[in-house]
């Protein structure tokens, strides 16, 4: 089987010559994007990236935030004036860039 970055790609002849590729990922390859519990559980080391992202928070406030995605969302509905569905996508989209 050939193997294309993290997806295994496999090839499923189908009657006669008719042929089928699979794209299938691993269930044991780790994602390289974090995830909301290990933001959580490293938040002093990427607090400082969402300083970056969001300029406007104090160190205090993100402090108070621990990593916690419902923090984050709730000081982006207040602070920047964001809907509940942007502030929530803009918050994951920033978990996933990391």
């Amino acid at each position: 089987m050939p193997v294309s970055g993290t997806v295994l790609e496999i090839v499923l002849g189908i009657r006669g010559s008719e042929s089928r590729v699979l794209k299938h990922k691993p269930k044991d390859i780790e994602e390289e994007n974090m995830n909301w519990d290990q933001v959580t559980g490293n938040w002093k080391q990427v607090k400082g990236k969402a300083k970056q992202m969001w300029g406007d928070f104090t160190d205090d406030e993100l402090d108070v935030m621990e990593g916690k995605s419902e923090e984050l969302v709730g000081r982006l509905q207040t602070k920047y004036g964001y809907s509940k569905e942007k502030a929530q996508e803009e918050a994951d989209r920033w978990v996933k860039s990391l």
